[in-house]
């Protein structure tokens, strides 16, 4: 075909004007047809405040401050801790968007049934969907669910919120109320002691006349007393640090069961595999849409899944050893500060036990009584220890709270969301009339190629023509 002059785009758009305009009335008879299919939602959400992160409100009024939670209380010297409480924003965003979080959830609204599903993964996956967790820059979180019912979007987003209370209590983000129940123990225990004590000075007193005391063994008695009541706090140290490890430990291992990691940094090995197997559900889940069970891509897809949940379900075992072991990186303060803690009541036993001895080389009167005065020294001194601790406590436990703020709770929605029909019509519009003009274009370059070809063939002749003249 000889094409005399060049093609013009323009030309053929209007030649091809009834395929466009015909173009343009499937577009938007498809997005009317999308938009009157769009299922009607409704939202509910909730607006936590965390007094913790820096500029939040709460911050400015509690005197929170810092980019993760607020700053441990410290027990005993730094041998029992008690969290302040409140947490970050995004430690309660990666705990809600957790497997652990979403299963109890739809346990306990039993989703299944009232969305109509058969498959326990298809749940998960319209959950995980539908749940919004949204970090602001103020210190909130924004919680929000979409569902076509009104009254199954406000419950799911209340039950959020309470799981997200439970769940933080679950994993020992707040053990204020453990610290007071030992606390209460010791002081029980160091009470019984000191009235054992009391008493067998008095018994001593009354079958005895006072010993007047030569100044070495007032100095024993005074070295005794220090000696013990080091010994009881050293050793006291080492109970709360034993218990902080065992804590510690549980609260780990939860977390690695969850499929959480326990460093916090989210590029793990276990969060690795987590999102590869979430990834793969995924998938699996669209080809089976597509395919049939028995498709070699669906078989394939399902084994690479098979095989991401063996790799996760071993490195969850292998961490898990860890932990178990006091080998896991998290653990290692932890498992150092016990070992240290133990061995320096070893070493303050020594020296009791040396200065027993020695009392027992003085007169037997002289020796009792320097005996009972040094433990009922060191007794009472332990009391008022732990009574003082247990105060501090309770204040810690009764204030112990919310670790949020709920600023606007969920609120049954009383309106649809907006369905955004306009905007979808609009779009189809615009769809249909692009893929309309492909045809002039397809014409257009078609005819480029001809006016090309018909050109090089042109001058092939006329160079032929010169040659044989």
């Amino acid at each position: 075909m000889k094409i005399a002059s060049r093609p013009d785009m323009r030309t053929l758009i209007r030649q091809y004007r009834r395929t466009l305009v015909l173009a343009a009335g499937i577009g938007l008879l498809l997005g009317g047809v999308m938009a009157a299919l769009r299922p009607l939602t409704y939202s509910a959400s909730a607006t936590l405040l965390f007094p913790s992160l820096p500029g939040s409100t709460l911050s400015a009024l509690t005197g929170g401050g810092g980019g993760g939670d607020l700053p441990s209380v410290p027990l005993l010297g730094g041998a029992l801790i008690t969290p302040q409480p409140g947490t970050s924003a995004a430690t309660a965003s990666v705990l809600l968007q957790s497997h652990r979080a979403a299963d109890d959830v739809i346990k306990k609204l039993d989703l299944k049934g009232r969305w109509g599903l058969s498959d326990d993964r298809a749940v998960l996956r319209r959950f995980t969907q539908r749940l919004q967790c949204k970090a602001g820059k103020s210190g909130e979180l924004y919680i929000g669910f979409q569902d076509k019912s009104a009254k199954t979007a406000y419950e799911i987003a209340d039950a959020v919120v309470c799981e997200l209370q439970q769940l933080s209590h679950t994993l020992g983000l707040n053990p204020a109320e453990e610290n007071v129940t030992f606390l209460e123990q010791q002081e029980a225990d160091a009470r019984r002691k000191f009235m054992a004590s009391q008493q067998a000075m008095m018994a001593f007193q009354r079958a005895n006349q006072m010993p007047s005391l030569p100044d070495q063994a007032k100095l024993l008695i005074t070295q005794y007393a220090q000696v013990q009541d080091d010994l009881t706090k050293a050793r006291l140290e080492a109970d709360a640090a034993d218990r902080q490890l065992h804590l510690v430990s549980g609260s780990t291992e939860k977390m690695i069961k969850a499929y959480q990691d326990p460093t916090a940094t989210g590029d793990g090995a276990l969060s690795r595999l987590y999102q590869r197997v979430k990834q793969g559900e995924s998938e699996l889940v669209l080809l089976r849409e597509r395919l049939t069970p028995n498709h070699p891509d669906v078989q394939s897809k399902k084994s690479e899944l098979n095989e991401a949940k063996r790799q996760l379900h071993t490195e969850i075992g292998r961490q898990v050893a860890l932990v178990k072991s006091g080998n896991f990186p998290v653990l290692r303060d932890a498992v150092v500060g016990a070992s240290l803690t133990r061995a320096r009541v070893a070493g303050l036993q020594s020296a009791a036990d040396q200065l027993h001895q020695i009392v027992g080389r003085l007169p037997q009167q002289q020796a009792e009584y320097t005996l009972l005065s040094a433990e009922l020294d060191a007794n009472g001194d332990a009391v008022k220890l732990f009574h003082d601790e247990l105060e501090k406590a309770r204040i810690l436990a009764s204030r112990n709270g919310p670790l949020f703020v709920v600023a606007d709770p969920p609120s049954l929605p009383l309106e649809r969301d907006p369905a955004h029909r306009l905007v979808i019509l609009i779009l189809a519009l615009f769809l249909g009339l692009g893929v309309g003009l492909l045809f002039p274009y397809f014409a257009w370059y078609g005819q480029l190629q001809a006016y090309e070809e018909s050109r090089w063939a042109s001058r092939t002749d006329t160079d032929e023509r010169a040659r044989l003249a």
